[in-house]
Order: structure tokens, then sequence, then C-alpha cells
């Protein structure tokens, strides 16, 4: 048992994500890369509670050093220098580096032995509502977010409306009717 992150490569090399859910969505799997970066269980064994660079050893004698156009790609640990190593995905545009600990063992989920370091500024928000399209726009107008301020408290942060396209929309707005109820979701005034 393999853990991996499947991707699609923007002409740079560089992951793309919305390359990827458009692939899913047309159930096109040409040209995504599995990137492995841990062995789990191998020929009845069970690794879990190796250190991570042994894990690591055993993967990389299982897969090997692979191409840059091999379809499954081995992720070789870098031991030293985060910092650099950071420097340089944040240089390229990358979204981050994970950080883990090479004699941890393997955790499912999240947990104190790797930590995910973001290049980018950002916010994750929550769709909370839309506006109704107007002027030559059709399907709906802009998303209303908004992010947790507690668990159960979602605060209005503003209105995202430019970046879609017609398709865009349309899929949208087909997703979201269903979920539609007639109170607002979020804590307080949405604007």
């Amino acid at each position: 048992i393999l853990d991996g992150e499947v991707v699609a490569l923007a002409p740079d090399g560089r992951s793309d994500f919305q390359a990827l859910q458009n692939k899913i969505r047309t159930n096109n799997d040409g040209a995504i890369v599995y990137f492995v970066f841990d062995l789990l269980f191998y020929r009845g064994f069970d690794l879990r509670g190796a250190a991570l660079l042994d894990r690591k050893k055993a993967l990389s004698r299982l897969i090997g050093h692979s191409s840059r156009t091999a379809t499954i790609r081995f992720c070789d640990h870098i031991s030293g220098r985060g910092d650099l190593v950071f420097a340089s995905a944040c240089q390229h545009r990358l979204e981050g580096i994970v950080a883990k600990r090479s004699d941890s063992r393997y955790e499912g989920g999240r947990g104190h032995e790797w930590v995910k370091v973001k290049c980018l500024s950002r916010q994750e928000f929550v769709i909370g509502g839309w506006t109704e399209p107007t002027g030559s726009r059709a399907s709906l107008g802009a998303l209303l977010v908004g992010h947790y301020r507690t668990p159960s408290q979602l605060v209005y942060c503003g209105r995202v409306g430019t970046g879609f396209t017609g398709g865009s929309l349309r899929a949208l707005r087909q997703a979201l009717g269903p979920l539609a109820r007639k109170t607002s979701p979020f804590h307080g005034r949405a604007g």
C-alpha cells in the first residue's frame, strides 16, 4: 500500500489543481502523475511503525528513481536545509512543502510528525450562498463566502464574482441549487 498524491502537471512542470479537477470531471485520465512518497505495507509486512527514511529506502527499491515522463514517480526525502527547499518552492510559485521528521512513524491524518508549510498567503473560504445574475451574466452573479470564526459561527467575508466561465457558472449553479436554504448561514449580516 502506497501513500502519494495524484496531480495534473502544467507544461512548466508545476502541479495544476484546476487541470486535475477538469480531468476528473471529464473522465479524461491522460497526463496525470502519481507522486509516491511513502510505503505503508509491502508483501504482507506493516511498515507504518518503521522510521520514514527506512520506508523511503524500501519505496525507492520498489519504484526506483523514475524519469520526468513516468506516470508513477518517487518523491525522495531531502534532509536538512528546509529553509532553502522552502525558499526554492516559493520562488518557483509552488504551494509549499511538507516537512516530516526523518525518524517518524506513519500516522494517518494530521499529526505532530509532519507539517505543511505554505508559500502563498491565502485563506480558505466556505460558500454560503450566491447572488442572482445581472446584465448579460447567466446562471449566478457572485458567490457569497465566509470563514468559520468558531466551529459553529460562519462569518461573511465578501463576494467572489470574477474568473468564472459560462460553463463553470452553470456547473456551480447546478451543484449549489439543491443546497439552497431560506435562511442565511452567516452569523450576523451578509453584505
